[in-house]
Formats: structure tokens, sequence, C-alpha cells
């Protein structure tokens, strides 16, 4: 199909009305109709006259264009495109996205942590002297870039490849100290396959997991993500971001059923605690816990309670299956997931395998339209610490030497509000509570997560010994984010939070359970040139 031009336009509208003016008798009286027609055409010939000239001027830019050499990746600019997009001569479009950050960061105790909280390990209890002092740092490790591809091989099919970065990985050399070496981190790989005749929705590489919560649909690009500036988000927010492969059918863009399957990894913080070996991080072997030379593997090494940004070893990726249903009004979801863990057990050297899992569920309503959305999922299971954002242990280990998922559900309810088309408001409430999985010992002494006989008596004493283990988390965030700046230049704005955080402890067998209450602020301002 062609497309009518502006000039096309003014040449026949010229046409018709100087025929007009031909076709009208000369008379006397209808001197001043002729002189009106023809003061219309001499008006119409000038604009026609301009049009003409920038016509030739765009096609002189072009024909420079198409005669200069190929950039990079292929790419040249379009000066008719979007803005943040590169046509390229492949026919993909690039699109450039992100922004640059600087954000402010309070804590009343001090994590030693950047723009992701930890809600868990790192909210000391009293015994600890972090507690007893506040941190303030400020960061742009938030900072992030992206690249978009995507092309249309015909009218049902579309191509995309996506690709983002930002700058919070956690190298072991980096330090703030004097040049703020920090690496840059993967956030999102992946290349996406559909196709709208079949309802088909092919995903391969790194991205949200399945089970993290939509907007609509089951689809990239549409999840819903607070809009906290904690790059840890919230109790109670279910996501990973890992490899996976992802299949998804939607039935006209209504009803969506999607499988993933993604790669596993287990939280072993805290798994190996008894009577003998009472520690939330334990310094010796999983072997310590049962007697019976249990052995989890990280990095392909026996577990030693060290486990920082190291592997598990897995035997099954993670299955998720998920079904959505947009029938107009509100986003609806469900979504079930399957864990296999395994450990290595005795002389013998025999495996033991283990099955956890869960599902969850979840809702986006828009209370007032394009005013007031709620949102609000929950999710239940047994070894689910991995997919919520205090990242509660995914099992402990049993006297016998197997494993036991622990038991947790999760939650979370926000709303948020856009009172002006520039401000953005939310208030955020999430939870995370894990259950008791301790069990008789050899000797009668308890075994697992949440046991009896890790005291807490000195959680409460500066200098104290603490065995206490996270039994809950909770949080209350509100917050703020408002566009000043919006135009051909870019976008930026600022964000405001305040959080209240309680994490609790299990009591131990004299009552005793502790909690820790912190409060953060922080504040960004973000700038994005696309």
């Amino acid at each position: 199909m062609h497309k009518v031009s502006k000039t096309g336009l003014f040449v026949a509208a010229s046409v018709f009305a100087f025929s007009l003016g031909a076709s009208v008798p000369a008379h006397a009286d209808d001197s001043e109709t002729l002189q009106a027609l023809q003061m219309q055409i001499n008006e119409l010939q000038k604009q026609l006259a301009k049009l003409q000239a920038a016509q030739a001027k765009s096609e002189q830019a072009a024909a420079a264009r198409e005669e200069a050499p190929v950039r990079d990746s292929g790419a040249v600019a379009d000066s008719g495109s979007l803005k943040g997009v590169i046509k390229a001569k492949t026919g993909v479009d690039l699109t450039l996205g992100g922004y640059l950050d600087a954000t402010t960061i309070y804590r009343s105790k001090m994590e030693n942590a950047d723009v992701g909280s930890n809600f868990n390990t790192m909210m000391p209890f009293d015994n600890a002297r972090n507690a007893h002092q506040s941190e303030f740092r400020e960061s742009a490790r938030s900072s992030r870039l992206s690249l978009r591809a995507a092309g249309n091989p015909d009218a049902d099919t579309k191509l995309t490849g996506y690709v983002e970065v930002d700058f919070q990985a956690a190298g072991t050399t980096s330090t703030p100290t004097q040049t703020n070496s920090y690496v840059p981190r993967m956030r999102h790989a992946f290349a996406q396959y559909e196709n709208d005749d079949w309802g088909l929705h092919v995903l391969a590489g790194q991205t949200w997991s399945l089970a993290t919560m939509h907007k609509s649909g089951i689809n990239a690009f549409a999840e819903d993500i607070p809009m906290v500036v904690d790059s840890a988000y919230l109790p109670g927010f279910n996501f990973t971001r890992n490899t996976q492969l992802r299949i998804v059918k939607d039935f006209g863009k209504k009803f969506w059923i999607g499988l993933s399957a993604e790669s596993p990894q287990a939280i072993t913080s805290g798994i190996c605690t008894s009577s003998s070996n009472p520690s939330n991080s334990p310094s010796t072997s999983a072997s310590a816990c049962d007697g019976f030379g249990s052995t989890i593997f990280v990095n392909g090494t026996p577990y030693t309670g060290s486990f920082s940004g190291n592997v598990t070893s897995d035997v099954a990726p993670d299955v998720i299956v998920k079904m959505a249903y947009d029938p107009g009004w509100g986003h609806y979801e469900a979504f079930g997931a399957m864990r296999f863990f395994h450990d290595t057990v005795g002389t013998n050297v025999h495996n033991n395998y283990y099955i956890g899992g869960g599902g969850g569920l979840g809702a986006v309503l828009p209370v007032v339209p394009k005013y007031v959305d709620v949102r609000a999922n929950v999710m239940y299971g047994k070894g689910m610490g991995r997919y919520s954002a205090a990242q509660l242990p995914d099992f402990s280990i049993t006297p016998t030497g197997s494993l036991k998922p622990i038991e947790e559900y999760t939650a979370m309810l926000g709303v948020v509000a856009h009172p002006t088309p520039v401000l953005d408001t939310f208030l955020f409430a999430g939870l995370e509570q894990a259950f008791r999985n301790s069990v008789a010992g050899q000797t009668n002494n308890a075994y697992g997560y949440g046991n009896f006989d890790a005291l807490n008596g000195g959680c409460n004493v500066i200098g104290g010994t603490c065995y206490a283990q996270t039994s809950s988390v909770w949080q209350i965030t509100p917050g703020l984010w408002y566009r000043f700046y919006e135009g051909e230049y870019g976008k930026m704005r600022f964000g405001a939070q305040y959080s209240w955080t309680r994490r609790n402890a299990f009591s131990d067998r004299n009552g005793i359970n502790p909690h820790s209450i912190e409060n953060v602020a922080m504040f960004s301002l973000r700038y994005s040139p696309f």
C-alpha cells in the first residue's frame, strides 16, 4: 500500500482550486469571487513550493545516508524513527534504554549494603555492634543500560532480543574506597519468538521467572515490578531473574498458559543447625549436623557454610506452570512450581532426592482506572525461599542426613496511585513467614531450621553469642516518583522511599525470641535520554 504524501494532497487541492476558478464565468459581478479564488491558489502554490523544497532536502539527506559507511553493527540513524530507536539495514529496530541514577541511602542499622538491602541475615540483632550504628552512603550503581532488538519477518511473526545491565555486581575485588570500580551485572539477556496467528510465545535466556507477577498476560516486558527505589524490592515480592526456556500460549490475548524450565539454585544459609552446631551461618560441613556424612555440594565441593555467589549442584530445572486471565477489568493469575533437591549421604556415597515446590495467586485491579491500582499476591510452598525477596533458606538437614524442605508462605499488597500525569505514589506491605521443621536427633537434641536448642540468650547482649534464626520478615513501604521533566531531551524524575522492616526469630526452649527493627530512607534522581 502506498502512502499519500502531504505534497500530493496540496497538488490535488491546487488543481481542484484552479479548475474551480477556471470554470466560473468571468462576469463583472463575480470579480470578487474570482479574486478570492486567485488568492487561495497563490497561497496554495506558495505552500506547495515550500513542501517541494523540504522534500528535496529530505531526499538528499536520505541519499547521503545510503552512501555513508555503516556504523558499528550495521545500523544507521533514521531521522523518522522514535527517540532512542536505531533502524538497522536488516529491518531490525534497535531500541536504546536505561537511565543514569544517583541514590542516597540511610539505614538505622548498619548492613554494609549498597542499594540492595538484606532483609534477613544482615539485619542484626542487638548483640551485634552494627545494630547500634547507622549507615549513610551514596551510590550510582543502579544506573542501567539496555538494548532491545525487534524485527517482523512477516505480519504474524515477531523476533525480539533484549539485554540489560546495571552496576550492582558483587565482584570479589570491588571496593568503593578509591575508584568505585564495580563490575557490570547482567540483569536480562534473552531472545523471544512470537507468532500471533498461533498465539505462541517462546523465550530462551535470562529474565524474570515465570513466578513473577505480570500486569497483563504472560509475556516479557509485562511484569509487575514494585516501583520502589530499593533494588532488593521488598519482602513478599516473588521473583528471580535466571536462565530459562519458556513456552506460552495465548487464546485471543484473554487467557494465557505458560510452562518454564528454569535454572535451579538452592539457598543453603542456615541449613546446618543442631545443638552440636547451632550456628546460623555454620563454619563446618553439613556432616556435623547428622553424623551420617551428609554432603551438600556447592561449586563442586562439600558445603562449608560459605555461600557467597557460589552455585549448588542440582539435578533438574525448576518447573513452573502459570495461567493468567485478562477479562477486560483487572488481571488474574495462578502458578505452580516443582523443585528437585538432592544430597550425598553415607560412606557408601548414595544420593537422596527430594521434591519441593508450591504455588501462588496474584491480581492487579484498576479500582479507579488510570488513577489507582491495587496489586496483591500470595505464595505457599515447601522449599520456595529462593523465590522471595527475604531469601529464607530452602531446606534443612535431618539427623539421618536427608533434606527437609522448609514450609513457608509470602504475601504482598500494594496500592499505586497516579494523582497527576507526572506523579506516581505507592504504598506496599509485605510478609514472609517460615515454619519450624526441627526434629529430634540421635541424642534427643533438636535438629533443623528453627530448632529449640539454638539458644537465643545472647541475642540481646552486646557481644553475646546469638544462634537465632529468622522466622518472619515483614515491611511497610510508602514512596513516590515525580517526573519534573519529560520532553524532547529525555526524562528526569525524582524518587523517594521509606521502609519500616521487622525481622523476627524463632523462640528457643526458654521462650526467648529476639527481633530486629530497621528504618531505611532512600532518595533517587534518574535521567533517561531515551
